[in-house]
């Protein structure tokens, strides 16, 4: 007999959250709403839990950070199951913006995301790449150059740390302005996700580990 699909309704709710310190370096951090949703694991959907975060926002002398959706789903044996590659949880971003008021206090986890991804696009093998463009603008009156690029689906597949890139759309445009030495970055990506591949031991062992083997 199958047990019927079960849903825990919200036991954990929060909202208007809110963190502010003005002594040292100023930040200030808050969160519209925060639940969590508990659920009956099945097979053909091994989820425990969802957290949910709404309206977060976060700002200091370096940055401001927005994200108006955070999901954090959380399995049970997800590998034995085939939904992840041994993760626990899985976590979905929506609309997650980025603001950097001046690229000399780049946050450091920021400068640790940049680095990844630059080395990911220029040493990994690319699976698929649907279009590609780039433009460069020069103008000879403002001194000013502008450089702009536009792709869509791209995946890179990162052997060195097994990870799976997804970009569905990116647009990003360059602007330098050489009299007065400034420029500005902005950087536009829709639909993207990343995914950790399972090693070959991992594979190998899934059958292994399987709880409903006979």
């Amino acid at each position: 007999m199958l047990l019927p699909f079960f849903l825990v309704y919200p036991f954990i709710f929060l909202y208007s959250l809110w963190y502010k310190c003005v002594s040292g370096n100023w930040l200030d951090v808050t969160i519209a709403k925060i639940y969590f949703t508990g659920y009956f694991p099945r097979l053909s959907n091994p989820r425990i839990g969802l957290f949910k975060i709404l309206g977060y926002e976060y700002r200091d002398d370096a940055c401001h950070v927005s994200i108006a959706e955070l999901d954090i789903i959380l399995w049970i044996f997800p590998q034995s199951l085939r939904f992840t590659s041994g993760s626990l949880a899985t976590v979905e971003i929506h609309d997650f913006r980025v603001r950097v008021f001046s690229s000399s206090q780049t946050p450091v986890w920021l400068q640790k995301l940049r680095r990844n991804l630059v080395f990911t696009v220029l040493n990994c093998h690319t699976v698929r790449l649907d279009d590609i463009l780039t433009e460069i603008v020069l103008n000879d009156e403002s001194d000013q150059t502008r450089l702009s690029g536009y792709s869509n689906q791209w995946h890179i597949h990162n052997v060195f740390n097994q990870r799976m890139y997804a970009f569905g759309r990116l647009d990003a445009q360059l602007r330098r302005n050489w009299l007065d030495d400034h420029g500005s970055l902005a950087f536009i990506g829709r639909e993207c996700r990343w995914i950790k591949l399972p090693t070959l031991q991992q594979s190998e062992s899934r059958w292994q580990l399987s709880p409903f083997q006979h």
